[in-house]
């Protein structure tokens, strides 16, 4: 992985021009991203040509890289063009060019600065979706840990200012890793791959969809865990992740957004007349989201080992990394609200309903309930609203000093349905 700068280049007569950074002068340059690979080290500058421009890459690093040194850190990619030029008509969409964009930064890029000084709007544009994307995937895979994405543009040039130096100016691109879910049960229950063409014609979509069904399998059954182990996070029912939730491996994850890689270059091929001849909906960077927080759960839940109630508490550094801190309160409310009960506890695994009810079950008030039979009660709405810690769903024991906790066999399946839809 590298340090990149991202550049989009327009017609390639750019004159050779003075450039200040951090009060420090650079004389004679085309392109401020050369500058910024200059004061910042950075390992390669992208140069994103749309597909209007007709030089060859050899030809463009030539013409618009100065510095000899610099012309073995520089790669070209071409991106989709939109609209006309030169009595041609390229026809594409911003969803299209901004993950081609997003697709490289994700194959190579560990840091970014995207330069937004040259290049028509649409494609600045573009730029920068792929750059937000590209930060808001990389901080779900990292626990929401601080990458720093900036970008920069300089001072308009001028015909007029011949001498003194334009400044280029840079700011960090602000986003935020909500752990939010992006697809509903019912889009998770729909999905196809083809959905997310934007094209009327059944024949292409019959042909993609084929193609592509052992994916769109393989996603579809892996985005259901996934939804199933997130509401397992947000929900706050962390005994679930004992032994009714099976994660994936980490390593199977990152095949499928691979793959998922490999579908979307597939569509975005140009063909022979320079013509589209299909483009992606902006929701298809969903399901690269929805993979990166599947990820971030496999590898901080697979940390813990759950074993006894107190293995539990462990959750509360992984709420706090993804923002989940007030499941803590609650949890260790249940926690110690079965620990009241461990004198009552013994080696014979019983239900914890039957534990309560044999020795008076009292609230947070210390108030006796009366134990009359739970079959009136809401199940599914007690599971959630305890930390998945419902009284007639747990077994528990003692094994020296420790409360051993699992699940009823015969309540699981009852509560896989519950993760599926909490609502």
């Amino acid at each position: 992985m590298s340090k990149c700068i991202y550049q989009i280049t327009g017609k390639p007569d750019y004159k050779e021009v003075n450039f200040k950074i951090d009060e420090c002068r650079y004389n004679n340059y085309k392109l401020s991203g050369e500058v910024l690979l200059q004061h910042y080290k950075y390992d390669k500058i992208v140069i994103l040509r749309p597909e209007s421009i007709k030089e060859d890459n050899q030809c463009l690093i030539n013409t618009l890289i100065v510095k000899n040194e610099n012309k073995n850190k520089v790669e070209v990619l071409d991106i989709h063009a939109i609209g006309r030029y030169e009595d041609k008509e390229y026809i594409s969409n911003i969803t299209n060019i901004s993950l081609r964009i997003f697709i490289h930064m994700l194959e190579n890029a560990e840091k970014i600065i995207c330069d937004i000084s040259t290049g028509h709007n649409i494609y600045t544009y573009a730029l920068m979706e792929a750059a937000r994307f590209f930060t808001t995937f990389r901080k779900l895979i990292n626990n929401n840990q601080e990458l720093i994405t900036q970008f920069a543009v300089s001072e308009p040039l001028s015909e007029s200012n011949q001498q003194h130096p334009y400044n280029i100016f840079i700011e960090e691109l602000k986003t935020h890793a909500f752990f939010s879910f992006p697809l509903t049960k019912n889009d998770i229950e729909n999905l196809k791959l083809t959905s997310y063409l934007d094209t009327n014609d059944e024949n292409i979509k019959r042909e993609i969809g084929q193609r592509y069904e052992e994916l769109c399998r393989d996603l579809k059954c892996v985005i259901k865990d996934a939804l199933k182990a997130y509401n397992a996070i947000r929900y706050n029912t962390p005994l679930v992740f004992q032994k009714l939730l099976k994660l994936e491996d980490e390593n199977n994850i990152c095949g499928l957004i691979t793959e998922l890689n490999k579908f979307c270059k597939d569509i975005l091929e140009t063909n022979s007349e320079n013509c589209r001849r299909l483009m992606l909906k902006r929701d298809i960077y969903n399901l690269y989201l929805a993979l990166a927080i599947y990820y971030s759960i496999i590898k901080n839940v697979n940390t813990i080992k759950i074993e006894s109630l107190d293995d539990l508490i462990k959750f509360k550094d992984i709420y706090n990394r993804l923002g989940f801190d007030i499941n803590n309160r609650f949890l260790e409310r249940e926690i110690n609200e079965i620990k009241s009960y461990k004198d009552y506890i013994s080696d014979k695994e019983k239900s914890l309903d039957e534990i309560f009810k044999n020795k008076g079950f009292q609230n947070q008030d210390n108030q006796k309930i009366d134990n009359r039979d739970n079959k009136g009660s809401d199940n599914k709405r007690n599971f959630f609203a305890h930390a998945g810690l419902e009284r007639t769903l747990v077994k528990v024991k003692r094994v020296n000093d420790k409360i051993m906790i699992e699940y009823d066999d015969n309540k699981k399946e009852e509560i896989c349905k519950w993760l599926r839809d909490p609502s």
